[in-house]
């Protein structure tokens, strides 16, 4: 992650994802909610310098038993560029707890 003595910017990425499977009345159900959830709590952080990219990272409509995710390969390359210093998601998926050991050079960042 950036050096915040440096006074940069720390970039974050907001990944959103909703399985075709899941019930729509659930919290938080909607990308859109989950996108705005983000948001907030990047807010919240900007005291420390986080800001929330433009880019959207989502995942909309696949179903939890694959690992086909457009959304997070494309985060996941980013990572790997350099161009995200955080990634903030509503919920923990087994994919988001893997992605240090999937992705070379992802330890060093945070994934909340």
């Amino acid at each position: 992650m950036r050096d915040r003595s440096e006074g940069k910017a720390t970039h974050c990425a907001i990944y959103t994802r909703k399985s075709s499977e899941e019930v729509l009345e659930q919290d938080l159900s909607s990308l859109h909610a989950q996108r705005e959830a983000c948001e907030a709590y990047v807010t919240s952080q900007k005291h420390e310098g986080w800001r929330a990219l433009p880019n959207t990272y989502d995942d909309g409509g696949f179903s939890g038993g694959s690992m086909e995710r457009p959304g997070l390969d494309r985060l996941l390359a980013d990572v790997q560029a350099g161009t995200i210093d955080v990634g903030c998601c509503c919920a923990r998926c087994r994919q988001a707890l893997e992605i240090p050991r999937q992705s070379p050079g992802a330890g060093s960042r945070e994934i909340r």
